[in-house]
């Protein structure tokens, strides 16, 4: 089989003017390494022999980066930014050189990579891309798979006690399992798992006609998961959750209003962590807890007419 030949224009003369930084756009780092350094690396790896890189006027920094991280690639200036197809057409010189395939990336795309860069079905297999174009029915692009899942659920009610003459317990416990995955392009998180389970209570005592025509409700709620972080549902990972406390109020039917205190547990972790990229690994979504930096209190008010 005869190789074919692939040019990639790689589009790094955005300003970046939304960012509010000097520092070109594709200069900002993602996972310690620029943003046009992440799609250089995902070029060479989906196999391009040929590189060419547009920036725009005084952008010295992002020309000494692309020297220095893909030597071979050539340097073309969009002295003014007419929009995508101008871009492209700044690297004329180098599609004066016949070739298979022509590869357009943004450099402000990071998460790009060699199999995923073929978003369009316009990359042959030899260079990362599927046999067949991606689509949304038999040849998904985007991991797909079965799992199986268990709830146990139960609703309880109970009579005067020595908190209230009447509460509510409401309980799940929830458990999953990957049976089957087909992940051709690796975007699911390495750190998900096959099996994962977790728990959710919320105990309310009630107190009716606390002032004449006024009820109120104070629910204490738990979640938690107990193993593994789950690739089917978008649980928490082991180890996280919350614990929430409410006040609930009823007046006349008319009025209602809620206050609610949640404390979030777990190790605190970025949502998205991109450092695994520098390195060519795939970022990683939350193991741990994101929001357990913080604890939130939440006000409600509504009326009926």
């Amino acid at each position: 089989m005869t190789e074919r030949s692939c040019l990639a224009i790689v589009l790094a003369a955005g300003e970046g003017t939304r960012m509010r930084s000097a520092l070109p756009k594709a200069m900002h780092k993602v996972g310690g390494l620029p943003m046009v350094g992440h799609v250089l690396k995902a070029a060479a790896a989906a196999g391009a022999d040929a590189v060419a890189v547009v920036v725009g006027p005084a952008m010295e920094a992002v020309r000494a980066f692309v020297a220095s991280a893909s030597p071979n690639a050539t340097l073309h200036e969009q002295r003014e930014r007419l929009g995508t197809a101008d871009a492209v057409r700044a690297a004329k010189a180098a599609l004066a050189t016949p070739r298979d395939d022509v590869l357009v990336l943004y450099a402000d795309t990071p998460l790009v990579q060699a199999g995923t860069a073929d978003l369009f079905g316009i990359v042959p297999v030899m260079f990362g891309g599927p046999s067949a174009p991606a689509n949304n029915s038999d040849n998904p692009s985007y991991p797909v798979g079965n799992s199986a899942h268990l709830n146990l659920s139960t609703l309880a009610t109970f009579g005067p006690g020595f908190l209230a003459r009447e509460s509510a317990l409401v309980a799940e416990v929830a458990w999953n399992r990957v049976l089957h995955l087909d992940d051709p392009d690796g975007e699911l998180d390495h750190g998900r798992t096959r099996d994962a389970t977790a728990i959710q209570l919320i105990f309310t005592p009630t107190y009716r006609q606390v002032l004449p025509g006024l009820d109120l409700n104070v629910p204490i709620g738990r979640r938690y998961t107990v193993d593994g972080n789950s690739a089917a549902t978008a649980w928490d990972a082991k180890g996280a959750g919350n614990f929430n406390i409410g006040l609930e109020g009823n007046y006349l039917g008319v009025w209602q209003f809620t206050l609610t205190y949640t404390q979030y547990i777990g190790p605190a972790v970025p949502f998205v962590d991109f450092s695994p990229l520098a390195t060519g690994g795939s970022a990683i979504y939350g193991h741990g807890n994101h929001l357990a930096d913080r604890n939130n209190l939440a006000l409600t008010l509504r009326r009926s007419f």
